[in-house]
């Protein structure tokens, strides 16, 4: 891995085009830790990026080890994943604007989001049936942990409002999982 700080005034688009190679460990500073392929990527793009040194890149792998090992063991949670659509209902793609300004919610709010962004030749594939007729959607799906369920469910039944506003699909599935943390 790779461990690099992303000083790049289009940081969210950098990231989302590294998501769709692979996803993104995050630890806050923000610094980001990348495999050779997204780093390669990150070059590409022309992000203005700050490579850490190996003592800083250790140093901020164990602060995210400890940070995600703090928690009690065994200790209950939920894992809930957002489908959100790659295109609108006419077949237009959604502009990454609204998949970036998504992402840094859902960090703001949980500290983490995992994106399961795929290539176009791999995308996730959604059928469903609404009023009778088919409907088959691109999707990416938006996965969250949180320990504070009742809280959480309460603020993503408001955000899902939000979500439909701004991706303007007929609905926006959101679903639950009951997980332990250890």
């Amino acid at each position: 891995m790779i461990a690099v700080k992303i000083n790049s005034d289009k940081k969210w688009s950098v990231l989302r085009e590294l998501m769709r190679i692979d996803s993104v460990n995050v630890v806050k500073g923000p610094v980001y830790f990348l495999s050779e392929e997204q780093f390669r990527k990150l070059q590409e793009v022309g992000a203005h990026y700050e490579l850490l040194t190996e003592e800083e890149a250790q140093t901020k792998w164990r602060e995210l080890s400890q940070r995600l090992s703090n928690g009690p063991p065994m200790r209950p949670a939920r894992r809930y994943e957002i489908y959100l659509p790659m295109t609108y209902n006419d077949g237009q793609l959604i502009e990454d604007e609204k998949f970036i300004q998504t992402e840094a919610e859902l960090l703001e709010h949980f500290e983490g989001v995992t994106l399961m962004q795929r290539r176009s030749e791999t995308a996730l594939k959604g059928l469903w049936r609404y009023a009778g007729e088919v409907y088959s959607d691109e999707i990416t799906i938006a996965l969250i942990y949180a320990y504070e369920t009742e809280e959480t469910d309460e603020w993503l039944t408001s955000y899902k409002e939000g979500l439909k506003d701004r991706f303007q699909p007929l609905e926006v599935l959101i679903v639950a999982f009951p997980v332990e943390v250890i």
